[in-house]
């Protein structure tokens, strides 16, 4: 079985949580800031999911349309921008936080699994 890899666009502190989160239950992972120089010239569709928060990771977002990759958004609001980006793409997705560790678990192995939520 080949694992699945995750990539975690964050900052440091959340993101190193998601990571961990994500390892947990038995995924590949990477963390990135999204401030690396060469961040967006990476090759996006080798990851199974991509996850970022908003509106931290907003340039992500922007980046993603049009890859074949799942993108799960944790968000501490809704707003216009955010919905519509994930009403115009069948593969991203949002959570508003706080979120429940369950549930985050949940809805990153239905993403990886594709099945669905």
């Amino acid at each position: 079985m080949t694992t699945k890899n995750i990539l975690v666009v964050d900052e440091q502190r959340f993101g190193k949580i998601c990571t961990a989160l994500v390892e947990l239950n038995g995924y590949g992972s990477e963390w990135a800031s999204g401030c690396e120089d060469d961040f967006y010239q990476r090759d996006f569709e080798r990851y199974d999911l991509v996850i970022t928060s908003y509106p931290y990771g907003r340039l992500t977002l922007g980046s993603l349309v049009g890859k074949k990759v799942a993108l799960l958004v944790l968000s501490d609001f809704a707003c216009e921008d955010l919905m519509r980006a994930v009403e115009d793409n069948a593969n991203f997705f949002c959570l508003v936080k706080p979120v429940d560790f369950s549930c985050f678990n949940h809805v990153v192995n239905n993403l990886i699994t594709n099945e669905v939520i």
